[in-house]
Parts: C-alpha cells; sequence; structure tokens
C-alpha cells in the first residue's frame, strides 16, 4: 500500500455506515529486531517499491486516524510462508532449465530483476519471524441521524445520537 492513509481515507468515504474492509497485507513483526530491519524489510521494501513495512497496530492506528474501527487481526504468516520456499524452488529450477529466464534476469533493460533476491529476503524474513502476513477487519460505525428521521418523519425516532 504506497498511500496507507489514502487508502483508508478513500475507504472511510466510500463504505457505508456499518460497512467493513479487510486488509491482507505483509506486516512488520511488532519490535522487529534492527538486523532483520536492516537486511531483510528495508531491501524488501526498496526493491519491491514498497514505501515501508507496518506491523498490525501502525496500521490499525492509520485506519482509526481515518474513522474506522479496528476489528481483530489474524496472523496467518503459518498458513503462507510455506510458499516461498517452493517460490523460490521454482525460480531456480527455472533459471537452470530456461534460457528464457536466464536472459530476462541479465537483460539490463529489464526493470524488474532484483525481485529475484527479493524472493529469498521473503524467505528469510519469514522464517527468522521479522515479517508477518495478516488480515485485518476494519469498520465503519452506524451512525443514527435522530434530526433527519424527525424531518422525514421517520416512525421509530431515536434517543441516541
Amino acid at each position: 500500500m504506497p498511500d496507507t492513509k489514502g487508502l483508508f481515507r478513500r475507504a472511510f468515504a466510500m463504505l457505508a455506515p456499518g460497512g467493513r474492509l479487510v486488509v491482507c497485507s505483509w506486516l512488520a513483526k511488532e519490535g522487529v529486531d534492527w538486523w532483520q530491519r536492516r537486511w531483510l524489510l528495508e531491501p524488501i521494501c526498496r526493491e519491491g517499491r514498497i514505501p515501508h513495512l507496518l506491523c498490525a497496530p501502525e496500521l490499525s492506528a492509520e485506519a482509526e486516524k481515518a474513522g474506522l474501527t479496528a476489528g481483530e487481526w489474524l496472523d496467518l504468516t503459518d498458513r503462507v510462508w510455506r510458499t516461498w520456499p517452493i517460490v523460490a524452488w521454482r525460480f531456480v529450477r527455472r533459471l537452470v532449465l530456461s534460457r528464457c529466464y536466464r536472459s530476462f534476469l541479465l537483460d539490463s533493460s529489464r526493470r524488474n530483476p532484483v525481485f529475484s533476491l527479493t524472493i529469498a529476503r521473503i524467505w528469510a524474513a519469514y522464517w527468522t519471524g521479522g515479517m508477518r502476513y495478516g488480515l485485518l477487519r476494519f469498520t465503519k460505525h452506524k451512525q443514527v441521524q435522530t434530526k433527519f428521521r424527525a424531518v422525514l418523519g421517520h416512525p421509530r425516532q431515536a434517543t441516541a445520537v
């Protein structure tokens, strides 16, 4: 998410009262170690063109600043980290077997060959616990507007705002 604040502001504007937003995202571990940040997370962000990785409480705080209520968050890391050794193995296999892959990786006019290093970094970040994958749920408050109900002659007027 390049613009986290903008994302949550737009979601708040688009959601109906009571509406929900679910975000699945790469996250940094709370209290990530300095070496994990320097050698894994920062390069992942730079190579993947991601501004930064927030931890779950930081992401929730951004949503709450935009007016959303943060609900539960599920840590799905144990379910997804195993995909990265598979991705790495398949990439290496294709690199060995396919001249097309090798030429793409060595072609200086291509923009994304650096992502091949990122595959190993993501795997290492999950393996060392520095990176998490989470599902977070946010809700826009239901707002009772008693003034409009009274004006429109709503049969059941609320007493609380």
